[in-house]
C-alpha cells in the first residue's frame, strides 16, 4: 500500500501543539512536485528548517536532480542520502533521507 501526504509546515505545528503527539516522531513523506514549479524550491526551504526536523522524519520521495535543483533555486546546500526504501533509512544520519 502507498500512501502520499502533502503536509504544509503550519500543519505540522498545528498537529503538535494540539496535543496530537505520539512518543515518536511520525514519518511524513514529502513529495518534491513539479521540476518547473516551485515545489523543489519549497522542499528545500522547509527541509533547511531545524523545526521541520524537530517535528517530524521527513522522507523526501523524487528525483533527486529535482531536490539539486531546488536547491539551487534556493541557493542552499543540504547533504542528502538516497535509500532503497523506508526500512532503509537511518534516521541517525544528518541531512535529507530521499528516495530516488
Amino acid at each position: 500500500m502507498q500512501i502520499h501526504l502533502h503536509v504544509h509546515k503550519t500543519h505540522l505545528n498545528h498537529y503538535f501543539t494540539k496535543g496530537y503527539c505520539m512518543s515518536q516522531k511520525p514519518i511524513v513523506g514529502l513529495m518534491l512536485g513539479d521540476v518547473n514549479g516551485i515545489g523543489p524550491e519549497v522542499a528545500v526551504k522547509l527541509l533547511a528548517d531545524p523545526l521541520t526536523h524537530e517535528k517530524a522524519r521527513v522522507l523526501v520521495i523524487g528525483d533527486r536532480r529535482v531536490i539539486e535543483l531546488g536547491m539551487a533555486d534556493a541557493k542552499m546546500k543540504l547533504t542528502v542520502n538516497v535509500v532503497e526504501d523506508v526500512d532503509s533509512v537511518d534516521w541517525s544520519k544528518p541531512g535529507i533521507q530521499m528516495i530516488d
